[in-house]
């Protein structure tokens, strides 16, 4: 994830993270006002995480920032009785609803098809060994219905490959979110790579 520029001191950056989360722990009792007091805490980092995952969307040109976003917070509000511990589970939420509203663009469009020729696809370059081949799907979807069969094996690496390719956290941001070291999500996010790869050719 590309990370937000600050001429600020860090306490400042601190205490914005602290609102942030006191702002989150009221979450469930009232998330319309409580997503209008956050939007400016977190509308810049929401809006760098909807540029990453639209970056992955080559197919769509009727999708932008701004439009994807506006979705993501409806959905938030729409979330009634979610409880957040903390900011990272927020803006992972955040992510996994962007990713989820563009596979189900993706699955619209191919429904449109119906049955016509899918166009091909390369299975995404940071998910792909060196030797991948092509894909007779959409990727986007393709890769979430992929995603839902390793997270039914091996739910930690489903949450590595949701945290590295969808909300374009680096290693060491995914070890802190898991609580591991940054060498088990190198090791897992190999093999998460290799198991998405195989089972998005089969």
């Amino acid at each position: 994830m590309t990370p937000l520029v600050s001429t600020r001191p860090q306490s400042a950056v601190a205490d914005q993270d602290g609102d942030i989360t006191r702002l989150l722990c009221q979450w469930a009792d009232n998330p319309t006002e409580t997503l209008a007091r956050l939007y400016l805490l977190v509308n810049s980092q929401l809006r760098n995480t909807a540029r990453n995952c639209l970056r992955r969307e080559r197919d769509d040109a009727t999708v932008h920032t701004t439009l994807l976003v506006n979705e993501t917070y409806l959905a938030l509000l729409a979330s009634r009785g979610l409880r957040f511990e903390n900011r990272k589970q927020f803006f992972f939420l955040a992510s996994h609803i962007m990713r989820r509203l563009l596979v189900e663009r993706a699955r619209r469009r191919l429904s449109l098809k119906r049955g016509g020729d899918c166009q091909t696809a390369s299975l995404p370059e940071e998910l792909a060994p060196p030797d991948d081949g092509h894909l007779a799907l959409d990727d986007s979807v393709a890769l979430s219905q992929a995603l839902s069969r390793l997270e039914k094996l091996d739910s930690r690496q489903a949450m590595i490959v949701r945290l590295r390719y969808f909300a374009g956290l680096t290693e060491s941001e995914t070890a802190e979110a898991l609580a591991v070291s940054p060498r088990t999500v190198q090791r897992e996010w190999v093999s998460a790579k290799h198991w998405l790869a195989e089972a998005l050719r089969r």
